[in-house]
């Protein structure tokens, strides 16, 4: 008797024909290699489930998700001029700020006298505008720089996003901070869909004096 089996005779014996799916029978944790490949398989991304979301904002799906643009920014000297005049500005890109989302963003800046002129004090501002002008700008607040030779002044505020389209922030004035104990405070409109600017300005009370805002920057805490 002929015990051996060839490949050709197993297809010669064959019905042919393909299989159909949902046909082919057998236990499905028997076919180790496919049930090993299917262990393995991601399952359904769902999101806040097993996939994190970024700021309340969902990952799956096309397109893209803006995130804060925590910014730090370096300054132009200004000098020549009494003017008030933007020495830096930060971007605080369109649809950073989102609706139903509050949020503070936190401003500081820090002006100092460059060069051995010193004739009187030097002012440190903050705005925020559509554009980078003081045309229009919201005032924020300002500090003086004192007639002292390698002085520095900083300034901070805190702008609150209530998430329906208003920030608030303290009374604009000339403290340093904002961060008391009690005080006033204004509010104003933002549109979160186009571009915002913060400025930082230095005004000379001398045209002979130099003044720059060494670092302006901002902080957002969602």
């Amino acid at each position: 008797m002929n015990t051996a089996i060839t490949g050709a005779q197993i297809i010669a014996a064959a019905s042919g024909g393909s299989a159909t799916w949902g046909g082919i029978t057998g236990t499905l944790s028997s076919q180790t290699d496919l049930q090993t490949a299917l262990n393995a398989k991601q399952n359904t991304l769902v999101s806040g489930t097993n996939i994190k979301t970024v700021n309340g904002n969902s990952l799956l799906g096309s397109g893209n998700i803006s995130l804060p643009s925590n910014k730090i920014v370096t300054g132009a000297s200004v000098t020549g001029t009494t003017a008030n005049t933007i020495s830096a500005n930060a971007l605080l890109p369109a649809n950073t700020l989102q609706l139903g989302k509050p949020c503070m963003i936190h401003l500081k800046a820090r002006a100092r006298r460059i060069g051995s002129s010193i004739l009187a004090v030097i002012a440190c501002g903050m705005y925020r505008n559509t554009s980078v002008s003081l045309s229009g700008a919201t005032f924020l607040g300002q500090i003086q720089i004192g007639a002292t030779v390698n002085i520095l002044g900083q300034l901070e505020r805190h702008l609150f996003w209530d998430g329906a389209g208003n920030v608030s922030v303290h009374f604009p004035n000339t403290a340093i901070t904002d961060m008391i104990s009690n005080g006033q405070y204004t509010t104003s409109v933002i549109n979160p869909a186009v571009d915002n600017y913060f400025l930082y300005t230095i005004q000379c009370s001398n045209a002979g004096d130099t003044g720059q805002i060494q670092w302006g920057l901002y902080i957002i805490y969602a």
